[in-house]
């Protein structure tokens, strides 16, 4: 966009349209995930904390149940 619309565009699109937009985004995907993913399967925000907490204890104390790209590896 910055070569192809020149500065004064590209400066307005990064101090006023970026928060807007990406607002836009973040609203689109909260109200596809409520129309995609079944209601029990939702989790509220403070359990989406404390299970993304329990995940990065695990990796730190290099549990066996961590996901495979996160795993130690032998030394």
């Amino acid at each position: 966009m910055f070569f192809a619309a020149g500065v004064r565009v590209w400066a307005f699109y990064v101090s006023i349209l970026t928060w807007p937009i990406m607002m836009l985004v973040f609203t689109g995907e909260y109200l596809v995930r409520r129309v995609v993913v079944p209601r029990e399967e939702r989790a509220g925000f403070l359990q989406v904390i404390l299970a993304s907490r329990r995940h990065w204890r695990s990796l730190v104390a290099g549990e066996d149940d961590a996901p495979r790209p996160y795993r130690r590896l032998p030394q």
